[in-house]
């Protein structure tokens, strides 16, 4: 166990392994930014809390210095993301929640809704389908707050194909878009 303070004012206070930090450690970068938790050959390894100067805070799996695993990232405005990480980005199950109370739960791809996912916007609108690269994409099924549906194909995030638009009334029309 032991302190070190480097030139630029950055602290690391923790265990050593070979003269690199290893086991349980903080690190207070010269920037503000904190890192609390497992360390292995000098980077952050293991379960581990990070918050930045601004107030960004993950809490989670790391592995050679990147997110990696299960974590949860918050931001200073209120969003959220829980869920799996993969080199550093969100990539597999997760669910994300927005200041405004829209929130997505789904799949993820390189920081992307990519995959099956559901996403509810603060308006009360809902879409539960096929994503890709952020955008609906797929077979998916669109409601909004007064009864109306939609359920059908859709491209780059618009209805496109065939689909059915269903009135609150139970009047149904077969569309091509």
């Amino acid at each position: 166990m032991g302190v070190m303070i480097f030139s630029d004012g950055a602290r690391y206070d923790g265990y050593w392994k070979d003269n690199e930090f290893y086991g349980r450690g903080r690190l207070i970068s010269s920037n503000g930014n904190v890192y609390l938790g497992a360390w292995k050959a000098g980077k952050e390894s293991g379960t581990g809390y990070f918050e930045s100067q601004e107030g960004y805070t993950y809490s989670g799996e790391w592995e050679n210095g990147m997110k990696e695993g299960l974590g949860e990232e918050v931001w200073t405005d209120g969003k959220t993301y829980q869920g799996h990480f993969h080199l550093n980005k969100k990539e597999g199950k997760g669910k994300h929640k927005l200041p405004d109370n829209s929130e997505y739960e789904g799949d993820f791809k390189e920081d992307q809704f990519d995959g099956n996912g559901s996403y509810k916007w603060s308006d009360g609108k809902i879409y539960v389908g096929e994503w890709k690269n952020g955008l609906m994409h797929g077979a998916g099924y669109y409601m909004f707050p007064d009864g109306r549906s939609y359920k059908g194909e859709f491209f780059e995030g618009q209805k496109h194909g065939h689909g059915i638009f269903q009135w609150y009334s139970l009047r149904a029309s077969l569309l091509r878009y």
